[in-house]
């Protein structure tokens, strides 16, 4: 009989701002994902929670100090994470947990998945991705006193969301998005959200097909990354290119599904269920394979399930 043939698992990375620190998303098999933490001065994972359902890793953010996640998952099925879980857990929700956990010590339950997640603004304000009017009843812990949250970037259209931390990062638009700019929202003394876009003669609909070009300059200088992205419908293709300033060459970095520079100015990238490094993408050293973890039953420390 034919063998199965190997599907690698897929890897997708935020990296924090200020910290060396990363979180990588790995998926597969099927819905199965993993949490893991990346301290990328030692090259030291730490292996966290495994969640079955879906998983939106480009809803997600970390906090400038790269210890907080806030997340957006959903789980139809009902089965949830192998973590410890409440089994009146709702079926879309956001949350924030410590990295690389995800036990929720802050959870917003969503009425679907037309807003969910959110960003950091900083260690100490975050932004959550849910519609004011919309808020649930749901029995949690009261944001602690430290925490300021805001309902202020609604980004009911995902692209938005992973364009606004796109900017933040450092990515820079090459040309513009085929419907203006990220809209701007305000919130009125009656809690009424107002969204316009940056641009009065765009629409605020992104098309169903699009793509986007963004890049990333080289601390040193010298050089850039290049992402090309292109949207279908719900699904996303990426390619990524390391641009030469001074010698005008472009190199692909072939198959990879994520890459940028890290704090100590190295180029990191996946591909495969693979995570690289070096200075250049033909002077690149594997650092990890992670094809080979496998779905297991884990319980967060205690340190994850307080604040």
């Amino acid at each position: 009989m034919p063998s199965t043939p190997h599907v690698a698992c897929r890897l997708f990375v935020i990296l924090a701002r200020e910290a060396p620190v990363g979180v990588i998303f790995r998926r597969g098999p099927s819905k199965w994902t993993q949490i893991i933490k990346w301290n990328t001065d030692s090259d030291i994972f730490e292996y966290g929670a495994w969640f079955h359902g879906q998983f939106y890793p480009e809803r997600c953010d970390i906090s400038p100090d790269g210890t907080k996640l806030i997340y957006f998952a959903s789980n139809y099925a009902g089965n949830g994470s192998i973590e410890d879980r409440d089994d009146d857990f709702p079926v879309t929700w956001t949350a924030i947990s410590k990295i690389p956990w995800l036990t929720a010590l802050l959870v917003w339950p969503n009425m679907g998945t037309y807003f969910g997640g959110g960003v950091f603004d900083t260690n100490t304000k975050v932004s959550v991705n849910q519609d004011i009017h919309d808020q649930l009843n749901f029995d949690q812990p009261d944001v602690p006193p430290d925490l300021e949250v805001s309902f202020e970037k609604q980004f009911w259209d995902h692209n938005w969301h992973t364009l606004f931390r796109l900017e933040r990062e450092g990515w820079k638009p090459k040309e513009a998005y085929p419907w203006g700019s990220i809209p701007k929202f305000t919130i009125q003394q009656d809690g009424k959200v107002v969204v316009r876009p940056t641009d009065p003669n765009c629409p605020l609909d992104t098309p169903s097909h699009i793509r986007t070009i963004h890049e990333k300059d080289h601390p040193g200088g010298q050089y850039s990354l290049i992402m090309t992205s292109v949207y279908d419908r719900a699904e996303k293709n990426q390619t990524f290119e390391v641009k030469d300033n001074v010698r005008h060459t472009v190199t692909p970095i072939k198959r990879a599904v994520w890459a940028d520079w890290d704090k100590k100015g190295r180029l990191v990238f996946t591909r495969e269920g693979k995570l690289f490094t070096g200075t250049m993408t033909y002077n690149s050293d594997e650092l990890v394979d992670f094809n080979p973890s496998k779905p297991k039953r884990t319980t967060s420390p205690r340190w994850a399930r307080e604040w």
